[in-house]
């Protein structure tokens, strides 16, 4: 019989994060698509490592192709904990990961790199005092982009003494910062910046997205998700 993907459903569903069992639903899915649906009983090491170098052909960043891997074999061990298989096909052992330690997308900035990002923004317009902001939080206190994505203006507040933001990390928990000086005065340049564009897209308020997209006021309501353009 052909693989079915509600035999993966236990497997994704276990993880309390939403996109984390995205993730683990789109990787499985890419996987036994590549198969043509073989059973998971059926798969072998031959036919996960054709699908690591096909992946690699297609000019897949190192990183991508072990984050892929890790979630695959992490399933096949799923399976094996039950009795479903008795060898899991993805085992590093059998499938080796490619090395990732010379993928530039892991490494840090050098100084005179940092300091050029943080000056490229055009900090006198609402777009680039928006993109000022988001690289000092995410550079200042390393917020993921998830994370800096899902931040309302009621994100920010004062609590004991200090203006702290809050959001909640992966996994669901809330967790709070100290918001640094310089951040929260890049935070409200923008949003002074942007006022106006924000109040005739009807996209202002405290339970509006901290930073929105510029280019389709619809797209930044408040009830729907926006990622900054």
């Amino acid at each position: 019989a052909p693989f079915n993907p509600r035999t993966a459903a236990p497997f994704v569903n276990k993880s309390i994060s939403e996109e984390t069992r995205r993730l683990y639903h789109r990787v499985i899915r890419e996987f036994f698509h590549f198969v043509g649906s073989k059973n998971e009983t059926h798969v072998t090491q031959q036919d996960v490592l054709l699908w690591r170098d096909s992946m690699m052909r297609d000019g897949r960043r190192a990183s991508t192709v072990s984050l892929k891997l890790s979630v695959l074999r992490s399933f096949f061990e799923y399976l094996r904990a039950y009795g479903r298989i008795t060898l899991n096909p993805a085992a590093t052992r059998l499938v080796p990961p490619p090395p990732v330690a010379d993928d530039p997308a892991g490494r840090a900035l050098v100084a005179k790199e940092a300091r050029h990002l943080f000056a490229s923004p055009d900090r006198r317009k609402p777009a680039g005092a928006r993109d000022h902001a988001i690289i000092l939080i995410m550079g200042r206190m390393s917020l993921r982009v998830a994370e800096v994505a899902a931040l309302r203006v009621s994100s920010m507040m004062w609590s004991h003494g200090m203006s702290i933001i809050k959001f909640r990390v992966k996994g669901g928990r809330e967790r709070r910062l100290p918001l640094p000086a310089e951040v929260k005065e890049a935070i409200h340049e923008y949003l002074k910046l942007d006022r106006s564009r924000r109040r005739i897209a009807g996209t202002d308020g405290p339970e509006a997205y901290l930073f929105q997209p510029h280019t389709n006021p619809r797209r930044s309501s408040t009830t729907s998700r926006s990622r900054p353009e």
